[in-house]
């Protein structure tokens, strides 16, 4: 990151980058490809989350990740089924990957972590014991 100081907050999603390659070159649009599954739960696409997660940790980022799930619905999801599964199950991948290069960059189990949620969205701050960024 040239200038992690900047950084307010992070949207993270996955995808399909071959569906996104397709909306890109204008062969699909977007609607068709969120519909032929252009997005994933965190870990099951194509994006190294990991490396993204490592790589703001490293910067001594401190902010939010937000999370959400773009799907086309059909119809009214089942109650307890639908994007907010997808999110939750997302929500799971990225504790764990926190929790694991929080491990590898400190030497130990990280222990800062804390998850909140909002009425549509579930996202998840991060302390730190990262001294500040001078940009």
């Amino acid at each position: 990151l040239s200038a992690p100081g900047r950084v307010g907050h992070v949207h993270l999603k996955d995808v399909n980058v071959e569906l996104a390659k397709e909306v890109a070159s204008g062969a699909m649009t977007y609607s068709v490809a969120v519909r032929q599954g252009l997005y994933h739960c965190l870990g099951d696409g194509d994006v190294d989350v990991p490396a993204i997660v490592s790589s703001l940790q490293s910067a001594c980022y401190t902010g939010w990740f937000v999370l959400e799930h773009d799907v086309v619905l059909a119809e009214e999801p089942a109650p307890g089924k639908g994007p907010l599964r997808a999110v939750e199950r997302s929500l799971r991948y990225l504790t764990d990957v926190l929790a694991e290069v929080g491990s590898r960059n400190a030497g130990e189990p990280e222990k800062s972590s804390e998850v909140h949620s909002a009425p549509a969205s579930r996202s998840i701050a991060r302390d730190s014991t990262c001294r500040p960024v001078n940009e």
